[in-house]
């Protein structure tokens, strides 16, 4: 954090530039607050919700009451706590079962405030089960008992639990492959990619010495009067002056946008001279050279 503070001028580069207001971004939160609960009642019931919808807190389908469960039980037994009537025989001792309930508590109602896209408690997803355990472990009943109720809870999440997966791509050696087309000056070139398609990882298949800048996407625009992008505009600037190769990748079915971009660069699309190219993890990528406008 202190390295990224020295490069931008915030330690969390580029989230919460609001606050930190890094000449490089936008005074903007860069979250993604889709997601994010405004009014009280939805606050409160949010984990209800999004374990029976997962559309409230996620893109991708899923089901899983682990977080629910321990959102209500952890309540119930510290006022059992509170109140002296938890159980004498608790499953986890009360000096490690009220740090964990204190620290997933400041956990969630940070998130819950901060994202609330459920991808990014799976920490807590994963304590959960722990979180159950000390819950019922201080309720006033029987181990018998809470024993059978853990099971039943256990069995409950098990026959409830749901993941609809997008398709994985197997596992080879090397686990990612582009089939980019070869590069005649690799030292003399530069690749601009645009778009809000995922292409960060086939920036690891070109040759190590080619510069990537990511002109237009979810973080620039051409238009966004940024420092970044100033630089980026200046840097390709002088790249065509001296004489160096531009080239373009952009997903296929994106190009409209990748000629709107490259515009505000002065750079233009030699059509005639894409090559569509593939991957082996997910989408069909462009590969045009460009040339600055006449």
């Amino acid at each position: 954090m202190l390295k990224i503070q020295r490069l931008t001028g915030n330690p969390l580069f580029p989230y919460f530039n609001e606050y930190w207001r890094s000449p490089l971004a936008l005074a903007a939160p860069y979250r993604d607050l889709r997601f994010v609960p405004t009014h009280f009642w939805r606050e409160v019931f949010f984990p209800v919700l999004f374990s029976v919808d997962w559309h409230v807190a996620d893109d991708l389908g899923f089901q899983d009451f682990r977080i629910c469960i321990a959102y209500f039980l952890i309540p119930a037994a510290l006022i059992l706590w509170a109140v002296r009537r938890q159980s004498r025989d608790p499953l986890i001792e009360n000096r490690v079962a009220l740090p964990l309930f204190a620290f997933s508590a400041v956990s969630y109602l940070v998130w819950l405030k901060t994202f609330a896209i459920y991808r990014y408690i799976v920490a807590l997803e994963i304590l959960s089960p722990l979180l159950i355990v000390a819950a019922v472990g201080l309720f006033p009943a029987a181990r018998r008992a809470r024993y059978l109720a853990l099971a039943a809870l256990a069995f409950a999440i098990l026959v409830t639990a749901r993941s609809d997966f997008l398709e994985r791509a197997p596992l080879d050696d090397p686990y990612i492959q582009a089939a980019i087309p070869p590069i005649p000056r690799p030292d003399r070139t530069i690749v601009l990619m645009t778009g809000d398609a995922p292409m960060g990882f086939i920036a690891t298949q070109l040759p190590p010495q080619i510069p990537v800048l990511r002109v237009d996407g979810w973080m620039v625009q051409p238009r966004d009067g940024t420092q970044i992008t100033r630089d980026m505009k200046a840097k390709v600037s002088r790249h065509l002056q001296d004489g160096g190769d531009l080239y373009l990748i952009a997903d296929a079915t994106d190009m409209a946008r990748a000629r709107d971009a490259l515009n505000d660069y002065d750079v233009a699309i030699r059509w005639t001279e894409c090559q569509q190219f593939d991957t082996n993890l997910v989408g069909t990528y462009q590969w045009c050279p460009l040339a600055r406008k006449s």
